[in-house]
């Protein structure tokens, strides 16, 4: 009896044991259920990660590749413009442009061209002037070659005066009043001598000689001739007061004289 007993707790024992095995089986089946599961979860993220990352990249490289071919564009542009612009330094004229359009540089070209052609003129001009001045200068030492005849009457200082050889009377014609010293003539003389002096320009000079004539008694004519131009020698010098008190005397003292007349017009003008 108690054999039966023992073998029914040995099959309840193996019972026991077989149901705790099958118990943990499924369990650990669960379990690598699970993970494989977890493993396959993690595979599908990976991918559709991979696959963001992808379309990411590949959308970068679509831009890059776009502005990459916009700068190949520009700079080809540039290249133009950079070829362009030495043309135009080389010709001085832009290409592409109009005639209406003449760039700076043609209108320099132009202005080169023109000033060519004034230095072109000028040098002619110079060469024909420099021909002029080795004949002028030739001419003019024949004629210092010839010496002038000195003048040595009062005829020859009439003609020397009528015909404006004022440096020649200036400087003739003291020799000639020494000649006609004490006569009558020597007046005309004297008067010649200060009226070529004035119309040299050597007023103080001219003023000197006019005075000798005053001071030397001459007739009336040459008097009140020699009063004017002392008043003009004194205008022209600066001193309006001397010369009002010439004008002034040739206005009282020959009132009837176109000299007067002359002095009269004169005091009105100081």
């Amino acid at each position: 009896m108690w054999r039966y007993l023992l073998l029914a707790c040995v099959v309840l024992a193996s019972a026991c044991a077989t149901r705790a095995k099958h118990a943990a089986l499924e369990s650990d089946l669960f379990v690598l259920k699970k993970r494989v599961l977890d493993i396959e979860y993690g595979i599908d993220a990976t991918r559709k990660e991979q696959d963001t990352h992808s379309s990411a990249g590949n959308k970068r490289i679509a831009s890059v590749h776009s502005r990459i071919s916009a700068i190949e564009t520009r700079l080809q542009k540039i290249t133009g413009l950079l070829d362009a612009m030495k043309v135009g330094v080389i010709t001085g004229r832009y290409p592409g442009l109009s005639a209406e359009h003449e760039s700076v540089a043609s209108t320099l070209s132009d202005l080169q061209a023109r000033t060519a052609a004034l230095n072109t003129t000028q040098e002619t001009l110079l060469k024909e002037f420099k021909a002029l001045l080795a004949l002028y200068d030739k001419k003019k030492k024949v004629k210092r070659s010839k010496k002038r005849s000195k003048i040595t009457d009062l005829a020859g200082l009439k003609v020397a005066f009528g015909r404006q050889r004022y440096s020649h009377v200036f400087e003739d014609a003291q020799a000639v009043i020494k000649r006609l010293q004490g006569q009558p003539t020597r007046f005309e003389a004297m008067y010649l001598l200060a009226e070529s002096a004035f119309k040299l320009g050597k007023i103080r000079d001219a003023a000197l000689y006019f005075n000798d004539l005053v001071d030397a008694g001459s007739d009336k004519r040459y008097l009140r001739l020699a009063k004017l131009r002392l008043g003009d020698c004194f205008s022209h010098l600066g001193d309006k007061k001397t010369a009002r008190l010439f004008y002034q005397d040739v206005a009282n003292n020959f009132a009837d004289s176109e000299e007067a007349k002359t002095a009269t017009e004169k005091l009105q003008a100081l």
